[in-house]
C-alpha cells in the first residue's frame, strides 16, 4: 500500500494516524480479567499492553506474542512472513495450515487468554476468532497493527478513487482532476458479456440506474468486487470447474451499523482513539470514530459518526443466523 501511494504522488508519511490508536474496554465480561477491574485501556496494542488488567504471566505472554509477530514480519533474511503470501519464505508455509490459536497456544506456549485477546481484533477483520482463522493471515494482519507507521487515506477514499482512475488511464502523475471521466454512482451491475464477433473482442456491461437499464461497451472490464457478488456477473462465462470452485468459498456475514452523535464530548473526555474494542456486547466487537484521524478530533463539541462492527463469535454454521 505504501508503494501504491507513492506511485500516485501521495506521501503517506504525512498522513499517519496520531496516538492514541486502539483502545480496549475491560470489564467482568473479559475472560481472565483481574477481579473487579472495569474501564478503558488506552493504546492497548502499543504502550497500553503493559498495563492490560490481566495476571502478570498473561501480560508477559501478550507482550511475547507481539514480539514474535513483529519478528516474523519485520526481520530480513530466510525466515520472513509477508503479504501477499507468495513473497513469504516457504519455510513458513506451515502457518497457513494451522489456526492462529494453535500457533499461540501450541507453538508459543501462551496462556489461552492471549488467543481470546487477539480474537477481539481479528473477528471483524478476518471474519472469525483465532480458532477460526489461519496463523499465516492473522500474523500478517496483526503485524500491520503492531507497526508504528499506520496511516489513512488522505482526502478519503474519493480522493484515492480519482487518482486511481487517472492511473488506469495512463495519464501520468499529478494531473488536474477536471479530466476525470464519468463515474456512475448508485448503479447496480447485472451482467457482463464478451463480444467475440468483432475482430478484437470487446466487453459489454449491463447495469441499472435511476429506473433504467443501461449497457456500456469497453475493450476491458475489471470486476473489482467480492467473489460472492462477482460470480453472478460472469457465471455464464465460466466452465463447470470454476463454478464449482467458486461455490466452495465460505463467506462470513458481518453486520455494520453507523450511529450519529450530536456531540463527541464523551469520546474526547475518555481520551479514546480511532478504534475501540470490548467483550461485553452480544452483537458488536468494536467501533471506529469517523473523523478521529483529522484535526477535528480536537473539537469536543463536533458531531461525528461511530461505525460499529459485528462480533462474529458464533460458530461458522451459526453465523448466517
Amino acid at each position: 500500500l505504501k508503494e501504491f501511494y507513492l506511485d500516485h504522488d501521495i506521501n503517506w508519511r504525512r498522513h499517519g494516524i496520531a496516538s492514541p490508536g486502539d483502545c480496549y474496554y475491560f470489564d467482568e465480561y473479559t475472560p481472565g480479567i483481574t477481579a473487579g477491574h472495569r474501564g478503558w485501556n488506552i493504546e492497548t496494542l502499543d504502550t497500553g499492553m503493559h498495563e492490560a488488567p490481566y495476571e502478570k504471566h498473561v501480560v508477559a505472554d501478550l507482550l511475547r506474542s507481539r514480539k514474535e509477530i513483529k519478528k516474523l514480519t519485520q526481520s530480513r533474511g530466510s525466515v520472513l512472513l509477508d503479504d501477499p503470501p507468495d513473497r513469504s519464505s516457504p519455510r513458513l508455509d506451515y502457518l497457513s495450515q494451522i489456526s492462529f490459536e494453535d500457533y499461540l497456544t501450541d507453538i508459543l506456549r501462551c496462556d489461552p487468554i492471549v488467543s481470546d485477546f487477539h480474537s477481539l481484533y481479528l473477528i471483524d477483520a478476518l471474519g472469525g476468532t483465532a480458532r477460526h482463522v489461519n496463523a499465516h493471515s492473522s500474523i500478517n494482519f496483526l503485524a500491520g497493527e503492531f507497526g508504528d507507521d499506520l496511516f489513512t487515506f488522505p482526502g478519503g477514499t474519493s480522493e484515492l478513487a480519482k487518482r486511481v482512475t487517472l492511473w488506469l488511464q495512463g495519464r501520468g502523475r499529478s494531473k488536474p482532476f477536471d479530466t476525470i471521466p464519468k463515474i456512475e454512482l448508485s448503479a447496480a451491475v447485472l451482467r457482463i458479456d464478451i463480444d467475440r464477433s468483432v475482430k478484437r473482442s470487446s466487453a459489454k456491461v449491463v447495469y441499472f440506474r435511476d429506473g433504467v437499464f443501461r449497457r456500456v461497451s469497453a475493450k476491458t472490464v475489471i470486476v473489482a468486487t467480492q467473489s460472492q457478488v462477482a460470480r453472478h456477473f460472469v457465471e455464464h462465462l465460466l466452465d463447470d470447474d470454476r463454478k464449482a470452485a467458486w461455490g466452495e468459498f465460505n463467506t462470513v456475514p458481518v453486520a455494520i451499523a453507523n450511529v450519529a452523535l450530536r456531540s463527541a464530548k464523551p469520546l474526547h473526555q475518555l481520551g479514546l482513539g480511532y478504534s475501540q474494542a470490548w467483550w461485553g456486547s452480544k452483537y458488536w466487537a468494536n467501533f471506529g470514530v469517523a473523523d478521529w484521524v483529522t484535526d477535528r478530533r480536537n473539537n469536543p463539541d463536533r458531531p461525528t459518526v461511530l461505525t460499529f462492527f459485528g462480533g462474529n463469535r458464533a460458530s461458522p454454521e451459526e453465523l448466517p443466523n
